[in-house]
């Protein structure tokens, strides 16, 4: 891929892939080489149908948020962000970036609903969070 060649790349990832499609660095390297080769929708689908866990595995979000950024998708780049955010443990970035997919211009209806009540979940989390945080100061003076 430093090299730019790109044709030569994705014939051995899109090999890789095939011999070995539930590795997630084989599935990471076809998708950056997509990406790389200009075919950002390629890596999005690549993505999108993996059997691997993306909580185990929160890289591959980065890379499909990249990916749906470089198809102008905002709305999944910014849905995906924050379902990796969600895997690191940061409550903030989380709802920050389902914040941002809400106000993407290419959500559809079923995604602005999953993200409505992403949203609401979160600021329940994070109320309840802030309640125990609170009782804990309290009691531990």
């Amino acid at each position: 891929l430093k090299m730019k060649s790109y044709d030569t790349a994705l014939d051995l990832a899109r090999t890789l892939q095939r011999d070995y499609s539930r590795h997630p660095p084989v599935t990471s390297l076809l998708a950056q080489a997509e990406v790389a080769a200009g075919n950002p929708k390629a890596a999005l689908t690549l993505l999108k149908q993996t059997r691997i866990s993306m909580e185990n595995w929160p890289t591959l979000l980065q890379l499909k948020a990249d990916a749906a950024q470089r198809a102008g998708l905002l709305g999944v780049s910014h849905e995906s962000l924050a379902e990796y955010y969600y895997y690191q443990g940061n409550l903030r970035l989380t709802l920050e970036h389902v914040k941002l997919a809400l106000r993407a211009p290419d959500i559809s209806s079923v995604m602005k609903r999953r993200l409505e009540q992403n949203q609401q979940d979160l600021e329940e989390l994070q109320k309840k969070q802030r309640k125990q945080k609170s009782q804990t100061d309290s009691s531990g003076r």
